[in-house]
């Protein structure tokens, strides 16, 4: 799951403070960017844990196994 939370999180990231998304760098609070962080944060362990108990991978980390290895475990 450390592949897929790290890319989730970079996209959600960008798309949230580049201009090609909702352009917020530079316009939020340092309270503001913390509460952002926790909720992230607080959404992604929600979502991995929720993952973790009906699969033993991440979904990117499955892609990778089958791109690599032709198939899953």
């Amino acid at each position: 799951m450390i592949l897929t939370n790290y890319i989730v999180q970079s996209i959600v990231c960008t798309f949230l403070f580049y201009s090609y998304g909702l352009g917020y760098y530079g316009h939020i609070s340092i309270v503001e960017g913390l509460a952002i962080a926790g909720i992230i944060i607080f959404v992604q362990l929600l979502g991995s844990w929720i993952w973790m108990s009906l699969f033993s991978d991440g979904p990117l980390e499955k892609l990778i196994r089958y791109a690599t290895y032709g198939r899953s475990r």
